[in-house]
């Protein structure tokens, strides 16, 4: 019996397709835009970083067309596109915004005000990352 489930199990599945994406969230307009790097705290011991602390000025950009940019003392490091989900977030929420695809794991995405925005890494001894919108 094991081995007839085996067999169907296999014979079921097509090793070569590649996972199914969800459909992106349209982007809203809080998001789009350039955001200057405040500060980021987090990891198993509550670390806080700056740019004065590390010597790093960085920058990240969200278009309409899910670009994302990534650049640290004007230059470009990474960029990628991303993708936007309503899912529930180990912060508690069971309707966040999360992003996937930027820098390593997926973040919620909040804003204290319409110019200030937290990236919240989903993962348990992680960073929160503050940003300021560069107008």
């Amino acid at each position: 019996m094991i081995l007839l489930i085996l067999l169907l199990s296999q014979i079921s599945c097509d090793k070569n397709e590649p996972p199914s994406l969800a459909p992106s969230l349209k982007v809203p307009d809080e998001l789009a835009g350039f955001w200057s790097w405040d500060y980021s705290c987090g990891g198993i011991g509550r670390w806080y970083h700056t740019p004065e602390s590390t010597g790093e000025n960085r920058k990240i950009y969200f278009d309409f067309d899910n670009n994302y940019l990534y650049f640290v003392n004007n230059i470009l490091k990474s960029e990628s596109r991303f993708t936007l989900e309503k899912s529930k977030s180990i912060t508690g929420n069971d309707s966040a915004l999360i992003v996937r695809n930027i820098q390593g794991f997926p973040q919620s995405i909040s804003f204290r005000s319409i110019d200030t925005l937290i990236l919240f890494e989903e993962c348990y001894d992680c960073y929160e990352h503050h940003y300021t919108r560069i107008k």
